[in-house]
């Protein structure tokens, strides 16, 4: 994938624009993909019911997946509905409720299933819908998985390393750092501001293979991203089911870009290429993800993939695939106070995921 982004070096940051996909996944679609084909098809259907507007309800996983993509399913496929022209509203008579899980296809390619249905005030059903994603990294961001495949495996190996990692986890705390498993050139540290104002890693602890890191309401933090390659990378980073540039003046941006051998700490949602707005934990109905109308069962957790990425006139990894150049009261996190973050925008190929890491900073009431 050819992209514009962000560049992580010090205090300056690499964001990243989508475009073409890498050969070997060139036909997957995307989580956006699959919200905007179902959008049209609601759109469509909403005056066969006697329908004039909507009432976006949440979307749930099955409770072992511990999945917290429901409020960025919810709110792109808002975006899109209001896009088709269709008025979204708490007070509709029809509702829109949703689902989504993980699973294989019949030629064992792993997918995210997106289904749900439209329902009037008795609860009657009015219409039912189906989508399949097959975008890693959006299954990765949608179920919060945590696992790392080897670039150049088959489709079939990369979904069954995916799959299994809901059983059989491998996550692994190094000191406080996350990774995929041991060994792993990728991680994910939180930082949290002590009352002094300076930022501290936060340990985390493993409880049935899911890394979850204690913070509390009110607090601030930041993420912290570790590259140990030899070539760039691309991180693509959801909190709480949302992109951290959801609120971004650049909604392009889809990556940030971490340079080899080394590190990038993302200080807040990016607003525009000089400020963010800092990662600050509030109560559900303060936090970022209430501002998209989306209730409060599915949040808590942070999800960054990484992909190797090159110069336009640079060499990919030897592993990549498709070595071709490019053509041209629970707790979540609310938008914080504004602060200076500069941000350059590189262009930059992606390739393929190599590494998914989840850490969930919520854990559900037992």
């Amino acid at each position: 994938m050819t992209a514009f982004g962000p560049y992580v070096r010090g205090l300056c940051l690499a964001l990243v624009v989508a475009c073409s996909q890498p050969a070997v996944a060139a036909e997957s679609v995307s989580l956006d993909k699959a919200l905007s084909g179902l959008a049209a098809d609601i759109s469509a259907a909403l005056p066969r019911i006697g329908a004039e507007s909507l009432a976006v309800g949440a979307f749930t996983a099955p409770p072992q997946l511990v999945a917290s993509g429901g409020p960025g399913i919810a709110k792109q496929l808002s975006e899109h509905l209001e896009k088709a022209g269709v008025l979204i509203t708490r007070r509709a008579n029809v509702g829109l409720r949703g689902r989504f899980s993980l699973g294989k296809t019949a030629r064992g390619q792993a997918i995210a299933t997106i289904s749900g249905e439209l329902v009037d005030n008795s609860d009657r059903t009015l219409l039912s819908f189906s989508r399949q994603v097959e975008s890693e990294s959006d299954i990765a961001s949608i179920t919060g998985l945590t696992f790392e495949v080897e670039a150049d495996a088959s489709i079939k190996q990369r979904s069954e390393e995916i799959v299994s990692t809901v059983d059989k986890p491998t996550t692994h705390l190094d000191g406080t750092i996350v990774r995929a498993r041991d060994g792993s050139p990728y991680g994910v540290e939180l930082l949290v501001k002590d009352p002094g104002g300076s930022f501290s890693p936060r340990p985390g602890v493993l409880d049935d293979g899911l890394a979850f890191v204690d913070i509390a309401v009110d607090d601030v933090y930041q993420i912290r991203l570790i590259n140990n390659t030899g070539y760039d990378a691309a991180a693509q980073i959801t909190i709480d089911g949302l992109s951290v540039f959801t609120f971004s003046d650049h909604p392009e941006y889809k990556h940030y870009i971490i340079p080899a051998n080394g590190s990038g700490t993302i200080r807040g949602w990016h607003a525009t290429n000089n400020q963010v707005n800092e990662f600050h934990v509030k109560t559900y109905a303060e936090s970022a993800a209430a501002e998209r109308l989306i209730d409060s069962n599915q949040v808590g957790t942070i999800t960054v993939t990484f992909s190797a990425a090159w110069p336009l006139d640079g060499d990919p990894p030897p592993d990549e695939p498709g070595r071709v150049r490019g053509p041209d009261e629970k707790r979540a996190t609310a938008l914080g106070r504004r602060i200076e973050s500069v941000t350059t925008e590189v262009k930059r190929e992606i390739g393929q995921l190599r590494t998914a890491v989840s850490v969930r900073y919520d854990k559900p009431s037992e």
